[in-house]
């Protein structure tokens, strides 16, 4: 291709443009109109594209190293294996965009719109998606290793598989999400919205639940050892027994439902009425 590093090309109009391989190193391609252009295997690393309109361009493997794309439109760009490492991409339009396999890793997300995104199997290490929108994003066995996902829209979600180990998801919505599979050891889901969330054979070891909602979450096969419960939700669980209910009721849990165990008293728990009332059932009488 071309060599067009460094070449100032703000607000031109390139659109449907084939430049396939083209070096645009530190180019400026700030407001340029690059609708369906080929960019295939070009190189656009440090480049300015902020503001630019992208959408439906393809950018398969092309490198977008450290590039700024701050309100960029990207609206079903074919990003497919696409080097986005530590790329600034701030409030940016993602709707649609094909990211598989893309590394994104150190890329900055904040408040990037990624409705219906396919980003499985994409790498998102360390990266920051603050109040981000991941509505009805596939993010199936993408890395999310360290991520920020704080304050994130991940409702019906696809993050089976996903490893979000010491990722940080609070305060994020999660409702209706798909976690089956996935590794969230050591995890930050505290106050997170988790109702209704398949979290079948998940490892939530050592995560923190802390204030989280999980009523109607899916928990077959889950691995809860040394999870933080203190004062989340639970009822109508799937994959929780009794006897669990209980153990996590021990470790400050609020349990919306829990069957009476023969003459054990339970302790106190001001948050759950059924427990309350059993306990004064229990009092001997003067």
């Amino acid at each position: 291709g071309a060599n067009l590093s460094k070449t100032n090309l703000r607000g031109a109009n390139l659109r449907g443009t084939d430049l396939r391989g083209t070096d645009l190193d530190c180019a400026n391609l700030s407001d340029t109109n690059l609708r369906g252009a080929n960019l295939r295997s070009a190189n656009l690393s440090n480049a300015d594209l902020r503001g630019a309109d992208l959408r439906g361009t393809k950018l398969y493997h092309a490198d977008l190293s450290n590039a700024k794309l701050r309100g960029a439109n990207l609206g079903r760009a074919d990003l497919r294996n696409a080097n986005l490492r530590g790329a600034n991409i701030i409030r940016t339009y993602l709707g649609g965009a094909y990211l598989s396999g893309a590394d994104l890793s150190g890329a900055n997300l904040n408040e990037a719109n990624l409705t219906h995104a396919k980003l499985n199997k994409a790498r998102l290490r360390g990266s920051n998606l603050i109040g981000a929108n991941l509505n009805i994003a596939n993010l199936e066995g993408a890395n999310l290793l360290r991520a920020n996902l704080s304050n994130a829209e991940l409702k019906h979600t696809k993050l089976n598989y996903a490893d979000l180990l010491r990722a940080n998801l609070n305060h994020a919505n999660l409702t209706n999400a798909d976690l089956s599979g996935a590794d969230l050891i050591l995890a930050d889901l505290s106050y997170a919205n988790l109702a209704r969330v398949r979290l079948i054979c998940a490892n939530l070891n050592l995560t923190n639940l802390s204030g989280a909602n999980l009523r109607s979450a899916n928990l077959r096969d889950a691995d809860l050892r040394g999870a933080n419960v203190q004062n989340a939700e639970f009822a109508k669980n799937p994959g929780i027994s009794e006897q669990m209910k209980l153990v996590l009721f021990k470790r400050g849990a609020i349990i919306a439902t829990l069957s009476c165990y023969g003459d054990k008293i339970l302790e106190p728990n001001p948050c759950c009425r059924q427990l309350k009332n059993l306990l004064k059932e229990k009092k001997p009488r003067s």
